[in-house]
């Protein structure tokens, strides 16, 4: 991935464009191609709950598949409920681009960041910087998604 050498402007131009690009097909992947055509036959929950289980299983060769499954089921499942409610892919890319430029910048190095993920959990190494880190993108990430469900919501009146 980038290299702390790296320019600041151009490393983040490489981030924000792979991101972008892992946002759009993936969601384009995954909510267009396989969710929607499981929703017509098996109904939306079903759809979502398969969908974002493929979205997991599409990770497998990271060495923290197995810790970070509920981070991307719940990102999955994030991510299939808005494209479901929002019907537009345009939420959903925009969550997945945002979680991807996080993960991105952290995983680099970066601002002389660790990787937030490792093969161990926080009850083998105990709350360390990185498990703060992640917790408070996960409670911005949610507060975020959840503005995102309220204006979705307010569309429909």
């Amino acid at each position: 991935m980038v290299c702390p050498e790296l320019p600041l402007f151009q490393g983040l131009v490489i981030v924000l464009g792979v991101s972008l690009a892992a946002g759009v097909s993936g969601e384009m992947g995954f909510r267009g191609y396989v969710q929607v055509p499981l929703e017509r036959r098996y109904g939306p929950m079903a759809a979502i709950v398969a969908t974002a289980a493929l979205f997991w299983l599409a990770h497998y060769s990271s060495p923290s598949f197995l810790h970070r499954a509920p981070l991307l089921m719940g990102g999955g499942l994030l991510a299939g409920s808005l494209s479901y409610f929002g019907r537009p892919l345009v939420p959903a890319v925009f969550v997945h681009a945002m979680a991807d430029s996080i993960g991105f910048v952290t995983a680099s190095g970066f601002f002389g960041l660790r990787p937030i993920y490792t093969s161990y959990t926080v009850w083998e190494t105990g709350i360390k910087p990185g498990f703060v880190t992640a917790t408070l993108m996960l409670l911005v990430g949610g507060a975020v998604t959840v503005h995102i469900f309220k204006r979705l919501a307010t569309l429909d009146e």
